[in-house]
């Protein structure tokens, strides 16, 4: 008959055997994701991004603009400097299309 210390090891041996043996068969694996964003697609697609988001910000920096330098009127500018010009080169249209200007299809 084994004595008790004996049995006390052995059962010691046997819990620690049955902790490492499942926990050295673990693997840890590390996932890693490079954010890239916009630089991920094609020039052509940055080009129509960029000009997307130029022609959105257009209004916001137009209107940022006219009350920077008209603050007393709200962004309004001063009758005397429209009176005897029909456009202004802030407004659209302006800048006259190139007649060889080919648009995108």
């Amino acid at each position: 008959m084994k004595s008790s210390t004996l049995i006390q090891i052995e059962a010691g041996a046997v819990a620690v055997v049955l902790c490492t043996v499942p926990s050295g068969c673990a693997v840890l694996t590390v996932d890693v994701d490079v954010y890239k964003g916009a630089l991920v697609n094609e020039e052509h697609v940055q080009l129509h991004q960029l000009v997307a988001l130029t022609t959105a910000a257009q209004p916001m920096l137009v209107n940022t603009l006219f009350r920077s330098e008209w603050p007393e009127t709200d962004g309004a500018p001063p009758k005397a400097l429209v009176s005897g010009c029909p456009k202004t080169w802030y407004q659209k249209g302006y800048v006259r299309v190139p007649e060889t200007w080919v648009p995108e299809t």
